[in-house]
Protein backbone atom coordinates (compact mmCIF):
# COMPACT_ATOMS: atom_id res chain seq x y z
CA UNK A 1 0.00 0.00 0.00
CA UNK A 2 1.69 3.37 -0.55
CA UNK A 3 2.75 5.45 2.50
CA UNK A 4 2.70 8.74 3.61
CA UNK A 5 5.26 11.05 5.36
CA UNK A 6 4.32 14.04 7.16
CA UNK A 7 7.21 16.91 8.22
CA UNK A 8 6.48 18.95 10.49
CA UNK A 9 8.18 22.39 9.76
CA UNK A 10 7.70 24.31 12.72
CA UNK A 11 5.83 25.17 16.14
CA UNK A 12 1.86 26.02 16.01
CA UNK A 13 2.89 29.93 16.19
CA UNK A 14 5.03 30.16 13.80
CA UNK A 15 4.23 33.22 11.53
CA UNK A 16 2.77 33.09 8.37
CA UNK A 17 5.69 32.64 6.13
CA UNK A 18 6.63 29.88 8.09
CA UNK A 19 3.69 28.07 8.30
CA UNK A 20 3.95 28.00 3.99
CA UNK A 21 7.25 26.53 4.52
CA UNK A 22 5.72 23.92 6.27
CA UNK A 23 3.29 23.32 4.01
CA UNK A 24 6.13 22.96 1.40
CA UNK A 25 8.03 20.18 3.63
CA UNK A 26 5.20 17.73 3.72
CA UNK A 27 6.50 14.36 1.68
CA UNK A 28 4.28 11.71 0.01
CA UNK A 29 5.96 8.70 -1.02
CA UNK A 30 4.28 6.43 -3.32
CA UNK A 31 5.93 3.18 -4.73
CA UNK A 32 9.25 3.92 -3.46
CA UNK A 33 9.60 7.73 -4.65
CA UNK A 34 9.01 10.66 -2.05
CA UNK A 35 8.38 13.88 -3.29
CA UNK A 36 6.75 16.72 -1.99
CA UNK A 37 2.61 17.24 -1.68
CA UNK A 38 2.87 20.36 -3.79
CA UNK A 39 5.70 18.50 -6.51
CA UNK A 40 3.20 15.85 -6.51
CA UNK A 41 0.31 17.73 -6.61
CA UNK A 42 1.66 20.02 -9.74
CA UNK A 43 2.81 16.34 -11.54
CA UNK A 44 -1.01 15.39 -11.67
CA UNK A 45 -2.70 19.24 -12.76
CA UNK A 46 -3.94 18.77 -9.15
CA UNK A 47 -4.23 21.84 -6.37
CA UNK A 48 -1.98 20.97 -3.48
CA UNK A 49 -4.73 22.04 -1.10
CA UNK A 50 -6.61 19.69 -2.10
CA UNK A 51 -4.38 16.54 -2.41
CA UNK A 52 -3.95 17.98 1.72
CA UNK A 53 -7.17 17.85 2.48
CA UNK A 54 -7.25 14.55 0.92
CA UNK A 55 -4.51 12.83 3.44
CA UNK A 56 -6.16 14.53 6.20
CA UNK A 57 -9.35 12.89 5.36
CA UNK A 58 -8.28 9.32 5.38
CA UNK A 59 -7.17 8.81 1.59
CA UNK A 60 -4.05 7.15 0.42
CA UNK A 61 -1.10 8.76 -1.25
CA UNK A 62 -2.26 7.12 -4.32
CA UNK A 63 -6.16 7.78 -4.12
CA UNK A 64 -5.47 11.75 -3.20
CA UNK A 65 -3.82 12.10 -6.55
CA UNK A 66 -5.40 9.44 -8.70
CA UNK A 67 -9.29 10.36 -7.96
CA UNK A 68 -11.14 12.36 -10.19
CA UNK A 69 -11.87 15.49 -9.10
CA UNK A 70 -14.92 16.62 -10.56
CA UNK A 71 -18.08 16.80 -8.34
CA UNK A 72 -16.71 19.24 -5.68
CA UNK A 73 -18.17 19.51 -2.56
CA UNK A 74 -21.59 17.93 -1.40
CA UNK A 75 -22.99 20.51 0.76
CA UNK A 76 -25.60 19.49 3.42
CA UNK A 77 -24.07 15.62 3.85
CA UNK A 78 -20.85 14.38 5.42
CA UNK A 79 -19.85 10.75 4.15
CA UNK A 80 -18.08 8.19 5.60
CA UNK A 81 -16.00 5.68 3.39
CA UNK A 82 -15.38 2.51 5.25
CA UNK A 83 -12.87 1.12 2.87
CA UNK A 84 -11.05 2.40 0.47
CA UNK A 85 -12.72 1.48 -2.80
CA UNK A 86 -11.27 3.51 -6.51
CA UNK A 87 -14.73 2.99 -7.87
CA UNK A 88 -16.57 4.62 -5.13
CA UNK A 89 -14.00 7.55 -4.62
CA UNK A 90 -14.18 8.20 -8.23
CA UNK A 91 -17.90 8.37 -8.20
CA UNK A 92 -17.59 11.03 -4.95
CA UNK A 93 -15.00 13.23 -6.00
CA UNK A 94 -13.94 15.87 -4.12
CA UNK A 95 -16.95 15.83 -1.91
CA UNK A 96 -16.22 15.93 1.89
CA UNK A 97 -15.94 12.30 2.59
CA UNK A 98 -13.29 10.79 5.14
CA UNK A 99 -11.78 7.43 4.50
CA UNK A 100 -11.26 5.10 7.61
CA UNK A 101 -9.99 1.35 7.40
CA UNK A 102 -10.41 0.60 11.41
CA UNK A 103 -12.58 0.80 13.99
CA UNK A 104 -10.53 3.91 16.07
CA UNK A 105 -10.68 5.81 12.41
CA UNK A 106 -15.21 5.25 12.21
CA UNK A 107 -14.58 6.49 16.21
CA UNK A 108 -12.80 9.50 15.61
CA UNK A 109 -15.33 10.30 12.69
CA UNK A 110 -18.54 9.83 15.02
CA UNK A 111 -16.68 11.84 17.45
CA UNK A 112 -16.23 14.83 15.33
CA UNK A 113 -20.28 14.51 14.57
CA UNK A 114 -22.38 16.46 11.84
CA UNK A 115 -22.51 20.10 11.55
CA UNK A 116 -25.72 22.49 12.05
CA UNK A 117 -27.99 21.16 9.09
CA UNK A 118 -26.03 18.42 8.05
CA UNK A 119 -27.17 14.90 6.96
CA UNK A 120 -24.71 11.67 7.30
CA UNK A 121 -24.15 8.43 4.74
CA UNK A 122 -21.84 5.67 5.16
CA UNK A 123 -20.32 3.82 2.66
CA UNK A 124 -19.08 0.29 2.98
CA UNK A 125 -16.15 -0.81 0.44
CA UNK A 126 -17.15 -4.77 1.76
CA UNK A 127 -14.11 -6.00 -0.27
CA UNK A 128 -11.68 -3.40 0.69
CA UNK A 129 -11.63 -5.16 4.01
CA UNK A 130 -11.95 -8.01 6.23
CA UNK A 131 -15.66 -8.57 6.72
CA UNK A 132 -15.63 -9.30 10.64
CA UNK A 133 -13.78 -5.82 10.74
CA UNK A 134 -16.70 -4.28 8.54
CA UNK A 135 -19.52 -5.33 10.65
CA UNK A 136 -17.69 -4.07 14.18
CA UNK A 137 -17.35 -0.87 12.11
CA UNK A 138 -20.75 -0.87 11.02
CA UNK A 139 -22.26 -1.97 14.12
CA UNK A 140 -20.16 0.84 16.20
CA UNK A 141 -21.49 3.89 13.57
CA UNK A 142 -25.33 1.98 14.22
CA UNK A 143 -27.40 0.85 12.04
CA UNK A 144 -30.04 3.68 12.14
CA UNK A 145 -27.93 6.10 9.79
CA UNK A 146 -28.02 5.46 5.91
CA UNK A 147 -25.51 2.40 5.11
CA UNK A 148 -24.50 1.01 1.72
CA UNK A 149 -23.26 -1.94 1.50
CA UNK A 150 -20.92 -1.64 -2.09
CA UNK A 151 -19.05 -4.49 -3.67
CA UNK A 152 -19.57 -6.70 -7.17
CA UNK A 153 -19.52 -10.02 -5.66
CA UNK A 154 -22.04 -11.85 -2.76
CA UNK A 155 -21.83 -10.17 0.70
CA UNK A 156 -20.08 -11.45 3.45
CA UNK A 157 -21.75 -13.65 5.36
CA UNK A 158 -20.29 -11.52 8.27
CA UNK A 159 -22.07 -8.68 7.30
CA UNK A 160 -25.17 -10.25 5.36
CA UNK A 161 -26.42 -11.60 9.21
CA UNK A 162 -25.74 -7.96 10.74
CA UNK A 163 -27.66 -6.28 8.02
CA UNK A 164 -30.79 -9.08 8.04
CA UNK A 165 -33.39 -7.33 9.60
CA UNK A 166 -31.86 -3.67 10.19
CA UNK A 167 -34.81 -2.05 8.19
CA UNK A 168 -34.82 -0.30 5.23
CA UNK A 169 -32.19 2.39 5.33
CA UNK A 170 -29.40 -0.34 4.41
CA UNK A 171 -28.73 -0.19 0.51
CA UNK A 172 -26.76 -3.62 -1.02
CA UNK A 173 -25.15 -1.92 -4.68
CA UNK A 174 -23.08 -3.64 -6.88
CA UNK A 175 -22.41 -0.36 -8.94
CA UNK A 176 -20.92 2.82 -7.87
CA UNK A 177 -23.14 4.82 -10.57
CA UNK A 178 -25.96 4.25 -7.38
CA UNK A 179 -24.22 6.21 -5.22
CA UNK A 180 -25.67 9.45 -6.10
CA UNK A 181 -29.20 8.29 -5.70
CA UNK A 182 -28.31 6.68 -2.41
CA UNK A 183 -26.85 9.79 -1.03
CA UNK A 184 -29.88 11.98 -1.73
CA UNK A 185 -32.01 8.82 -0.26
CA UNK A 186 -29.53 9.83 3.12
CA UNK A 187 -29.99 13.25 3.32
CA UNK A 188 -33.81 12.34 2.20
CA UNK A 189 -34.30 9.65 5.30
CA UNK A 190 -32.71 12.23 7.85
CA UNK A 191 -35.08 14.69 7.60
CA UNK A 192 -38.66 13.09 6.66
CA UNK A 193 -38.03 9.71 8.96
CA UNK A 194 -39.84 6.93 6.44
CA UNK A 195 -37.66 5.01 3.94
CA UNK A 196 -40.38 4.77 1.78
CA UNK A 197 -41.02 9.06 1.05
CA UNK A 198 -36.84 9.30 1.08
CA UNK A 199 -36.81 6.36 -2.14
CA UNK A 200 -39.44 8.90 -3.58
CA UNK A 201 -37.63 11.93 -2.98
CA UNK A 202 -34.15 10.50 -4.24
CA UNK A 203 -35.68 9.45 -7.30
CA UNK A 204 -37.17 12.99 -7.91
CA UNK A 205 -33.97 14.31 -7.09
CA UNK A 206 -31.75 12.05 -8.87
CA UNK A 207 -34.11 12.58 -12.32
CA UNK A 208 -33.30 16.11 -11.83
CA UNK A 209 -30.14 16.67 -10.84
CA UNK A 210 -31.08 18.22 -7.25
CA UNK A 211 -28.48 18.49 -4.88
CA UNK A 212 -28.35 16.50 -1.51
CA UNK A 213 -28.79 20.67 0.65
CA UNK A 214 -31.84 21.00 -1.91
CA UNK A 215 -32.65 17.37 -1.65
CA UNK A 216 -33.74 17.94 2.25
CA UNK A 217 -35.85 20.30 1.63
CA UNK A 218 -38.05 18.34 -0.91
CA UNK A 219 -38.12 16.16 1.99
CA UNK A 220 -39.26 18.43 4.38
CA UNK A 221 -41.54 19.69 2.02
CA UNK A 222 -43.55 16.02 2.36
CA UNK A 223 -43.83 16.67 6.08
CA UNK A 224 -45.51 19.69 5.79
CA UNK A 225 -42.69 21.60 7.24
CA UNK A 226 -43.42 25.31 7.60
CA UNK A 227 -40.72 27.43 6.09
CA UNK A 228 -39.56 28.58 9.27
CA UNK A 229 -38.95 24.83 10.48
CA UNK A 230 -36.80 24.11 7.27
CA UNK A 231 -34.66 27.28 8.07
CA UNK A 232 -34.09 25.88 11.21
CA UNK A 233 -33.59 22.12 10.39
CA UNK A 234 -31.19 23.42 7.43
CA UNK A 235 -29.75 26.29 9.27
CA UNK A 236 -30.65 28.70 6.69
CA UNK A 237 -31.58 32.48 6.72
CA UNK A 238 -35.00 33.13 4.65
CA UNK A 239 -33.53 35.12 2.12
CA UNK A 240 -31.34 31.64 1.52
CA UNK A 241 -34.00 29.81 1.70
CA UNK A 242 -35.81 31.62 -0.67
CA UNK A 243 -32.79 31.11 -3.33
CA UNK A 244 -33.03 27.37 -2.83
CA UNK A 245 -36.70 27.03 -3.12
CA UNK A 246 -36.38 28.89 -6.69
CA UNK A 247 -33.55 26.55 -8.04
CA UNK A 248 -35.58 23.60 -6.79
CA UNK A 249 -38.75 24.22 -8.18
CA UNK A 250 -36.91 25.21 -11.28
CA UNK A 251 -35.03 21.71 -11.24
CA UNK A 252 -38.50 19.76 -10.58
CA UNK A 253 -41.20 21.54 -12.98
CA UNK A 254 -43.34 22.53 -9.72
CA UNK A 255 -44.74 25.63 -8.77
CA UNK A 256 -44.53 25.69 -5.50
CA UNK A 257 -43.61 23.19 -2.36
CA UNK A 258 -46.67 22.47 -1.53
CA UNK A 259 -47.30 21.11 -4.47
CA UNK A 260 -44.05 19.40 -4.60
CA UNK A 261 -45.01 17.70 -1.41
CA UNK A 262 -48.11 16.33 -2.37
CA UNK A 263 -46.13 14.95 -5.54
CA UNK A 264 -43.65 13.03 -3.37
CA UNK A 265 -46.25 11.71 -1.86
CA UNK A 266 -48.37 10.32 -4.69
CA UNK A 267 -44.90 8.93 -5.61
CA UNK A 268 -44.25 6.76 -1.98
CA UNK A 269 -48.23 5.99 -1.65
CA UNK A 270 -47.44 4.19 -5.48
CA UNK A 271 -44.27 2.63 -4.28
CA UNK A 272 -46.00 1.52 -1.02
CA UNK A 273 -48.60 -0.18 -3.20
CA UNK A 274 -46.52 -1.98 -5.64
CA UNK A 275 -44.45 -3.38 -2.80
CA UNK A 276 -47.87 -4.86 -1.25
CA UNK A 277 -48.58 -6.31 -4.27
CA UNK A 278 -45.54 -8.09 -4.90
CA UNK A 279 -45.34 -9.57 -1.48
CA UNK A 280 -46.43 -13.53 -1.40
CA UNK A 281 -49.60 -12.25 1.10
CA UNK A 282 -51.33 -10.14 -1.01
CA UNK A 283 -51.38 -13.19 -3.85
Amino acid sequence: MASRTRIKGGPSGASKPGRRRARGSEQLTIDGKTLAVATWAHRFGLAAAMVRRRLARGYSGRAALFVPSGTGRMHGIRILAVGEDPHVLAALGTANVTVVRDLAGARRWLGEGPKPGETEAVIVATEELPAREAARIVAAIGWERAIALYGTGPLPAALEREARGRGDRCWCMESAEDLPRFLRFAAAVDRCGDATVALAVADLATRGEVKPNLTQIIALSATDASSEDICQALRVGPNTLKTHVRHLLQATKEPNLDRLGKRVLRMAMARAHEHLLDTPASR
